[in-house]
């Protein structure tokens, strides 16, 4: 509704307020109106009216409803606002409601809940929209609009090569408020490239780091514009510094310097800073790369980009590694190297890794064929070994044991004949994770023990260490051991606290509520598991599909299907979607309980028929299927559905004598003879 025409004469505060009440009582005569004042930490006449508008609540036929949102720590810097905002709240229809930012996991399942995506696609959207919802929508709306989605099956993806980049709305609305924010200071434009710089140096920023950085480009940063970048809601305090409030705020500014043709000067700045740094954690190498390139300094940061993938690949950071991976490849195409060098075959290898930990098998194995042609062609040292090692883990993640203990033969093999010991017992920690996979635990325990002996006492060896204490720990759980999984779950756990090691801690974590969980300890379980889901979403990929399946059986203990089967259908159509046939069909088993209790038999039948299928092709076994199995069919047995019952309880009973349990099987029978005729 045009209320005020282009050109008509500029009217007082008054009068504006009556012409939009006036326009609001027409629009309420034919329908509820919601007014939305948004920003109202910046917004002292749209107070104003909303405050004109509360006195006009006991108007007859005035539906509406008003909603005022607004930042505190940014309203507490606004006088005038914050007094409006005040006495908003002591009319007695007021209420008040503390809104915190939405958490990782219920972004993802919102983005989910937009359009059926990828779980790497959905994490982007998660971490690039800084818990806004509404952020979210525009910049899944922009990828839309510019073809930058695709079908991967029964959800979409980025396309290959896709960088998706922020949406030029958003872009003008951040950027026009950073320069608002420095306008008419004396020293503003120092203010506005201290904040371009710090853009460059990431979310994160450490107020000395930053401070040094400007130095380095010949100006100081006013002392003034990290708190006015809090005051105003556009930073948040940290220890040692500050971070952009916004994921989004970052990237928009990185995007300002580049179209200002800033970019190079400022990168060179942070790479001067970076190199005088003392402190050496992890991290550093690829931040001084990524700054050297973008710098234009191409040469030098060829050899800080490949210690970069390697810490990157140590810690399992796929994010800092698939960075990585790009700068480099970017830096060796800029540099002329030819494709036939031994660089392009360390990419390649460590490309393959990537899809390793984001859980794309298929792609990984392409990856890894492709690195074998590279071998045999222009003689990669190294690599070949590499290779089958990928391939070994991208089979045993597809449930072919057969084809992953091949591979793995090769890259042992390979590793011995180069020497590498290293290599050779991580190697064989994957191979004993096949042999516990088809329940072959002494074998793999003695494995677990045969690498745990070769590892050194390094950093990278300790890691190693700790991952096969923890498949021992695991084993000990697989074999009701439980005093003596505890302490090797815990040792584990140390380790990888000790190392920083998120993705150790989840996995570690899983199995100490696995641990708590088989001593009936059932809401701790939960707990734990609920720790391991969001730490797995933190990092992407399908740990976070394993640990909400664990989620689920502690809630089946618990007797809660309602919680089970939502779990399960997500960790369902997961693993259909990234063909982890095992997994799948774990997924489909244990929900059958749930299903059978709320009477739901033809989703019941089908699931029970796909379970059926892939534990045949996968020859997946495992005691809480089982158990799983079981309990469904005493479920349809206590609602009259016996045939159902006899043969979900005929597939447990198979599964409880393929992995030799004689007291599981045992007790089936005696529950199968009711069924004899």
């Amino acid at each position: 509704v045009n209320l005020i025409t282009p050109g008509a004469p500029t009217l007082q505060q008054a009068e504006r307020h009556d012409l939009v009440v006036r326009a609001l009582l027409e629009l309420a005569r034919q329908h509820p109106v919601i007014l939305w004042v948004d920003g109202a930490e910046w917004a002292a006449d749209s107070l104003a009216f909303a405050r004109q508008l509360s006195g006009l609540m006991d108007v007859a036929n005035f539906p509406v409803l008003v909603v005022v949102t607004y930042r505190p720590r940014a309203l507490a810097t606004q006088a005038e606002e914050l007094k409006l905002v005040q006495g908003l709240q002591e009319h007695p229809l007021c209420d008040t409601l503390t809104l915190e930012p939405l958490g990782p996991s219920v972004l993802r399942e919102y983005a989910h809940s937009l359009l059926p995506l990828t779980e790497k696609v959905a994490d982007q959207l998660a971490k690039r929209s800084s818990g806004n919802p509404l952020f979210m929508e525009q910049l899944l709306r922009h990828w839309i609009q510019s073809d930058l989605l695709v079908p991967q099956g029964n959800v979409y993806s980025l396309a290959p090569g896709a960088k998706p980049e922020v949406p030029e709305s958003i872009q003008t609305l951040w950027v026009t408020r950073v320069e608002s924010l420095v306008a008419n200071q004396p020293n503003g434009r120092d203010a506005f490239r201290a904040l371009l710089m710090a853009a460059c140096i990431g979310e994160q920023i450490n107020s000395d780091q930053l401070s040094i950085a400007c130095a380095a480009a010949g100006f100081e940063m006013p002392a003034w514009v990290e708190e006015a970048m809090v005051a105003r809601g556009l930073a948040e305090p940290r220890e040692n510094g500050w971070a952009f409030a916004h994921a989004l705020l970052q990237e928009c500014l990185l995007r300002h310097a580049e179209e200002e043709g800033l970019s190079p000067e400022l990168h060179r700045a942070c790479a001067a800073m970076v190199k005088g740094l003392d402190d050496q954690r992890a991290g550093q190498a690829s931040r001084l790369g990524r700054h050297l390139l973008l710098a234009g300094e191409t040469f030098d940061a060829l050899p800080a980009l490949l210690e970069g993938m390697r810490e990157a690949l140590h810690h399992q950071d796929t994010e800092a590694l698939g960075d990585c991976i790009d700068f480099r490849e970017a830096a060796l195409k800029a540099a002329g190297v030819p494709r036939s060098h031994q660089p392009f075959g360390e990419n390649i290898m460590a490309r393959a890794w990537f899809h390793i930990l984001n859980n794309n098998w298929l792609e990984a194995e392409r990856v890894a064929l492709t690195g074998l042609e590279g071998v045999k062609k222009y003689g990669w040292a190294g690599i070949a070994p590499e290779c089958e090692q990928v391939l070994g883990k991208s089979l045993f993640e597809q449930a072919d044991y057969g084809g992953a203990m091949v591979h793995y033969q090769a890259a042992v093999q390979g590793f011995r004949e180069m020497g590498d010991s290293y290599s050779e017992a991580v190697t064989t920690i994957r191979f004993g994770q096949v042999h516990a996979a088809q329940g072959e635990f002494q074998g793999a325990a003695g494995l677990f023990r045969q690498a745990v002996r070769v590892l050194g006492a390094g950093r990278r060896e300790k890691r190693w260490r700790a991952e096969a204490y923890m498949m021992l720990g695991g084993i000990a759980l697989a074999t009701n051991r439980l005093d003596k999984a505890k302490p090797l779950l815990q040792q584990a756990m140390d380790v990888f606290q000790d190392l920083g090691l998120v993705r150790g801690m989840a996995q570690a974590g899983n199995l100490i509520a696995d641990l708590a969980r088989k001593q009936g300890r059932t809401d701790e379980a939960i707990e734990w598991y609920t720790k391991a889901v969001d730490r797995f979403g933190h990092l992407g990929g399908s740990h976070s599909g394993l640990a909400r399946i664990n989620l689920a059986l502690a809630y089946i203990d618990a007797a809660n299907y309602k919680e089970a089967r939502r779990v399960l259908e997500i960790c369902t159509s997961f693993f259909s979607q990234n063909g982890q046939k095992q997994w799948e069909a774990t997924s489909r088993c244990l929900i059958l309980p749930p299903l059978a209790q709320d009477n739901l038999w033809k989703e019941f039948d089908s699931q029970l028929k796909i379970a059926e299928r892939l534990l045949r092709e996968t020859m997946f076994r495992q005691a809480d299927l089982a158990n799983a199995l079981s309990l469904a069919g005493q479920i349809c047995l206590d609602l009259g559905r016996r045939e159902r019952a006899q043969n979900v309880c005929q597939l447990s009973l198979q599964m409880y004598e393929d992995m030799k349990d004689a007291k599981g099987a045992e007790r089936l029978r005696k529950f199968l003879d009711q069924f004899a005729p």
